[in-house]
């Protein structure tokens, strides 16, 4: 399996005016800032869980205005009949269960 979770962060622009820090912190994190406006400035993230949630304790310290994480997407490797079988069989086992 191939797994991502994706992240937009809101931040005061205010903050990415006063010094270069969120703009350091969001090129290590290899993050995006995809709009600016006078009052807001969106950051993106993709990565994993322990990936997004460092870059918003780093962004954090300039006062995040809003957090949205996607949770897990992801795709296997195997070829699609083989993930089927898996689905089924995990299905399988649930109902089992109950």
């Amino acid at each position: 399996m191939i797994y991502q979770e994706v992240a937009l962060y809101k931040v005061p622009t205010e903050a990415l005016y006063e010094n270069n820090t969120i703009e350091t912190v969001v090129r290590n994190a290899g993050a995006r800032i995809l709009e600016i406006t006078r009052e807001y400035t969106i950051i993106e993230k993709t990565g994993h869980k322990e990936e997004t949630q460092a870059l918003f304790e780093e962004l954090n310290k300039s006062k995040v205005l809003q957090f949205i994480r996607s949770g897990r997407v992801a795709l296997t490797r195997d070829p699609i009949e083989r993930l089927s079988e898996f689905l089924k069989e995990r299905d399988a086992m649930l109902d089992s269960i109950d």
